[in-house]
């Protein structure tokens, strides 16, 4: 009788150990949602992502996984009232950001539109500036309260040997919840 109860015991444990093993980030302001970080099939292998109702798991809205190295990179970033969610997924050379909304209860993606070209380094005695291998990295900061997204796009240039961080940052609006437009642009070349 007590095997068997320990048997019991330890088969209503074990889908909470194999929960237990992914890792909750980046809640909502409400709580209610949560980014999932899975777990991998094998060492080095990637990580399964996801949107999940908090309390219940139940994966929202999947994303492609990500490898481990990349992990310490990824977030989300929400909206105050936790209607909007954009996502920031890091790639081996730069990294891209995916826009949800709430709408009638499910996770819907909206596109962003096309933000413009960062700035190029300072050309120094008649060199042309260069591109690192770092490709083109577009990151949310922060929603408004207004319900506009500011992202910032951004790319490393080389010029006479010194390294700039060339950057847009951009505001995005959805007038009337129908296709994105840029607003506000701020563009800024800084030395490393």
């Amino acid at each position: 009788m007590k095997t068997f109860l320990l048997l019991a015991c330890v088969a209503f444990l074990l889908p909470s150990t194999v929960q237990a093993k992914d890792r909750l980030l980046f809640s909502s302001p409400n709580k209610q949602w949560a980014l999932r970080m899975g777990t991998a099939s094998a060492e080095g292998e990637p990580v399964p992502m996801s949107i999940v109702e908090a309390k219940s798991l139940t994966d929202l809205v999947t994303f492609g996984e990500l490898a481990a190295a990349l992990l310490p990179r990824a977030k989300v970033v929400w909206s105050a009232d936790s209607k909007r969610l954009a996502y920031y997924h890091p790639l081996r050379r730069g990294g891209a950001c995916d826009v949800y909304f709430l709408v009638d209860g499910v996770w819907t993606e909206v596109k962003l539109p096309p933000l413009p070209e960062p700035p190029d380094a300072p050309i120094r005695n008649g060199e042309l500036a260069e591109e690192t291998p770092v490709a083109d990295d577009v990151s949310p900061l922060r929603w408004q309260k207004d319900g506009a997204l500011v992202l910032t796009r951004a790319r490393e240039d080389i010029s006479a040997g010194k390294t700039y961080r060339c950057e847009v940052v951009a505001t995005v609006t959805w007038p009337d919840g129908k296709e994105a437009k840029v607003g506000t642009v701020k563009k800024s070349v800084r030395k490393l």
